[in-house]
């Protein structure tokens, strides 16, 4: 089962400060992390049926179809 995140009331600057970490340069993140953050996105962004990116009505680009999930991404 996933692990979920509590992330009421913390920003998203001080989640990805506080569970990340550098290697090499590079800045990487936890995945239920990110997903935590693209969930309470999606909240804000209320989508309702209709609206572009829903299933209703897809976003076409170049011959293909997408749509937002559940954690904010805009996926084929």
């Amino acid at each position: 089962m996933k692990e979920m995140i509590d992330i009421s009331g913390i920003s998203d600057e001080k989640l990805i400060r506080e569970f990340s970490v550098e290697i090499n340069g590079k800045r990487f993140i936890r995945a239920n992390v990110l997903d935590a953050i693209g969930r309470r996105n999606a909240e804000r962004a209320n989508r309702k049926p209709g609206d572009p990116g829903t299933v209703e009505n897809p976003i076409f680009k170049n011959g293909q179809v997408y749509i937002y999930s559940s954690t904010n991404k805009l996926i084929i």
